[in-house]
Formats: structure tokens, sequence, C-alpha cells
């Protein structure tokens, strides 16, 4: 019966999208974080990690319910000396160490920054058809995709008897049922009929999968329902610490 909330709640989301890309002049030109395409279809998260001085770049592209876009190609990456610059063209490819053994697409990727933060992504002659059309377009920035602050925090159906390990977290934009589990990144989020529904990518080891977090207030407590790590989370909450250890 979740799923099914979930799913209806994800047809009506694209009507809503538009009026999170008013902010987007306002982004720096290469921020870190979901980017929304023109349509509201689409969402990218994008990060950099340094590391022995060279920049690895990242994205990982989903629909507006944190579902992959396409069977193959979920993670590109590009290496780089330096953060991204806007106006430079980046090439991104399927370098993850996931695709190690696996068919790797050919498809790619071109992606560039304007001054006002707006990505634009160009899918090479390499890619797929399919590539081709989810690969190709503008995206965003969309920066207040984000849990309402009562929301933040580490929560427990019992605070002493559960590991603090076992808590589920929630950040400003991440969240995770359990510490062993990469925290998902939420990608658009609503209301509906008293529950603030969030739909979210995990991204863990170069594949990225589909998340959501339901949450209903019930006094005190908080009534959660989702998937995270293809593990189902359906029980009531209370605050064990205003600080989740999440971004």
């Amino acid at each position: 019966m979740d799923t099914l909330i979930f799913e209806e709640w994800s047809m009506k989301k694209l009507t809503l999208t538009v009026a999170l890309l008013a902010v987007a002049g306002t982004a720096s030109a290469t921020a870190q974080g979901v980017y929304t395409s023109d349509e509201g279809s689409r969402k990218i998260v994008f990060w950099y990690d340094s590391k022995d001085g060279t920049v690895v770049y990242n994205f990982n592209i989903s629909d507006h319910t944190g579902r992959p876009a396409t069977k193959n190609g979920i993670l590109y990456q590009s290496s780089n000396p330096q953060k991204p610059v806007a106006g430079n063209a980046y090439t991104f490819a399927q370098n993850s160490s996931y695709y190690e053994g696996k068919d790797k697409s050919r498809c790619l990727i071109s992606a560039s920054w304007n001054k006002k933060g707006v990505l634009t992504l160009a899918a090479g002659n390499s890619c797929s058809k399919n590539e081709k059309t989810v690969y190709t377009g503008r995206f965003n920035y969309t920066p207040n995709i984000v849990f309402p602050e009562k929301y933040r925090g580490a929560w427990a159906a019992d605070c002493r008897k559960t590991e603090p390990g076992e808590w589920l977290r929630i950040g400003k934009t991440t969240f995770t049922q359990f510490q062993d589990f990469g925290a998902a990144k939420i990608v658009s989020t609503n209301n509906v009929d008293g529950m603030f529904v969030a739909a979210a990518a995990e991204i863990s080891g170069g594949a990225g999968n589909r998340s959501f977090l339901m949450i209903r207030p019930e006094g005190r407590k908080l009534r959660v329902t989702g998937e995270h790590h293809a593990e189902q989370i359906n029980m009531a909450v209370q605050k064990c610490s205003s600080k989740s250890g999440l971004q």
C-alpha cells in the first residue's frame, strides 16, 4: 500500500517541479548537489572528490522518483586536475569500479556549466538512441530540495535499546536507515495527505538505486515508511539526537 501511495504521488510530482527551477539562476557555476532538467522529469546528483592530486567528478542521473534513468550507465565520472570551471567542457564516461567485469556503455557525455549555473549535457555519437535522449539537455541547480528542520536528526523506535548504528538518520538532504548503508540523496519532495514524501537516489559502489521516505507526525513521534538499500522501513520512531551525522 505504501509503495502504491508513493507511485501515485510520483505521477503528480511532475506538475510541481517547475516551481523548483526558479532558484536556478542563483547557483554557483559548478555547485554540487541536485540538478533538474528543463522538463522536470530527470534529476542529476553531481559531486566531486579530490584524491592524490586528481579531482574526480561524478554524476548520477535518475527520474524524479530516484529510479535510474537507464539500465546501464547509472554513474558517470570524469578525472581532472582541478575543480570544474564554468565555460569549460568535460567528458564523462563509465569509469566506476562497479562496471569491472561487466559490459560498459561506450557512451561519452560532454558536460558544461554556464555562468548562471545551468548544466548542459550532450551525448556523443557512441551513445545509444536511449542514452542520447537521457543524456542530452539542460539541467538547473535546485538547492531547495531538503528535509524540514523538524525531521532532521537521529531516530529509533527505542533509543536505549537500539544501537546508534541502526538509528534512522535524516540530514538536510540525505538519509540512511543504517550507518553501514550509503546515504540516499533526495531528488524531490512533496506533502501528500499530511505526509512529507521524499524520493531519493542511493549511490553505492558506483551504482544507483531508488530510495524513498514518507514521514507522518504522530504527536512527539514520527510514523516512517519507505525503502532504502532494498530494505523496507515501517516504524514509529522517537528522536534520539538532533544531530544526524549526515549532510
